[in-house]
């Protein structure tokens, strides 16, 4: 069997669930290399097959690690080791460069744009009105250019 499938390897003898026990088997193995950033990982009926476990272990310990960033899915495609980037806490960054350097494409939409009279404060100051995707109204921000 090759290393790296041993290393992901549950102890049947432990009293932690297998799932978790893979999941940490499988973000250590991330985190010292053994598996790299963008790499495919096997199909969940692979890996299963391989470490011993039941498809649903496999899937549920994949699944906590996508859930924690680790683990990237594409439809149709599989599953992929997320890339790793490095934020030194010296270097400050935005959202929009945080996750474009971790290959996503950040991106905002208006749903709907009024400027209305506010109906509360200041008479005549102007706010801006935005909907959320629900259809609900999203908080009312003044505008930048009132004071």
């Amino acid at each position: 069997m090759e290393t790296r499938w041993s290393a992901l390897m549950p102890d049947a003898r432990n009293v932690t669930p297998l799932y978790l026990q893979l999941a940490r088997n499988l973000a250590t193995a991330i985190h010292c290399g053994v598996w790299s950033a963008g790499e495919a990982l096997p199909s969940e009926r692979t890996l299963s097959d391989a470490i011993g476990v039941s498809r649903i272990t496999s899937a549920q310990g994949v699944e906590l690690l996508v859930e924690q960033g680790l683990i990237r899915r594409a439809r149709g495609a599989g599953s992929f080791i997320t890339p790793r980037v490095e934020d030194p806490l010296s270097r400050l960054t935005g959202f929009t460069k945080k996750m474009q350097q971790r290959g996503f494409r950040p991106d905002s939409v208006w749903l709907e744009r009024d400027i209305r009279a506010r109906q509360s404060g200041r008479a005549g100051a102007p706010r801006f009105v935005a909907r959320r995707s629900s259809g609900e109204p999203a908080p009312a921000a003044p505008s930048p250019t009132a004071s």
